[in-house]
This record gives C-alpha cells, structure tokens and sequence, in this order.
C-alpha cells in the first residue's frame, strides 16, 4: 500500500512540475497585444521550407518603448503593451552586429510573428541611431548564412 502512495504522490509530483512549465511558457509566449513577449524563437521561416520559393512576410509589426535592462544574454523594452524581451540568437547577433543599448535608450523593434513566437527582424536605438537588420524581407536571419544557393 505504500509503494502505491509514494507511486501516486511521485505522478502527481511530476504532473504539477509539467502543467506549471506548460503555464509559465505560454505566459511568456504571448501576443505583442497582451504583454511580455519572448524572441528567438525556434521556427526560422512560417510555413516555407529554405529549399522552396520564398514569398516576402507581410505582416511586420513595430513595436516602441525604453530600454529597462541590457546585458549580454537580454535586451529588455518596456513598452506600452508591456514588457518585450530580445534574447537567444537574435540578441547575440545584434551584439555581434556591434547594435549596442544602455537603460532608457529609445528602441523601436520590427518584426513578425511565427509559430507564437515574434521573431525580430530589426532593431532601431533611436537615442544613439545604431541601427540593425537582423532578418531580410523573407523573415531569413541574418546568422543563418547564405545558403546553398546563396553563392560565396
């Protein structure tokens, strides 16, 4: 009777654990109308593989607001929405870009949502004027290189 308690209290354990990730992601996985929204995302380009006839994304959105904290690993805007996280590859290609920001730069974000995620494509200090493209007009990042059919 026991192994059965224990066995039971281990599931329900693990199931609590797993109902919590899935609510903590879906809350920072949310739309640019409702507050914290999180980039870098794993889906590269909505619906088109690399390989087929890529059409240009038409759905950008721009996003304004201050620069709240920046380190190497985050770039966070406070923004009439609320708060806009830049982080993971697209972050650090900025950095690499030499896009630089410090608290209460004026920043303006563009880009697309895909696959839940927003998927930033440039990024504007408006207090410094650095200016970075970070994917062209088919949503492709710039880090991924330039392909197979890309030439040198």
């Amino acid at each position: 009777m026991k192994k059965f308690i224990v066995f039971g209290l281990a599931v329900a354990l693990v199931a609590i654990i797993a109902v919590g990730a899935w609510i903590r992601t879906t809350d920072r996985v949310s739309s640019l109308a409702g507050g914290a929204v999180i980039t870098g995302g794993n889906s590269e380009r909505p619906g088109v593989g690399w390989g087929q006839n890529q059409t240009a994304v038409t759905d950008w959105q721009t996003v304004k607001g201050t620069v709240t904290s920046v380190d190497s690993a985050t770039l966070v805007i406070k923004t009439d929405a609320g708060e806009f996280i830049v982080e993971n590859r697209p972050w650090s290609f900025a950095l690499e870009q030499k896009f630089s920001a410090q608290i209460g730069d004026q920043i303006q974000v563009t880009g697309f949502s895909s696959n839940g995620y927003f998927q930033v494509a440039k990024l504007v200090n408006a207090t410094n004027g650095k200016t970075i493209v970070l994917r062209d007009e088919y949503g492709r990042p710039g880090w991924s290189g330039r392909g197979r059919n890309g030439g040198g």
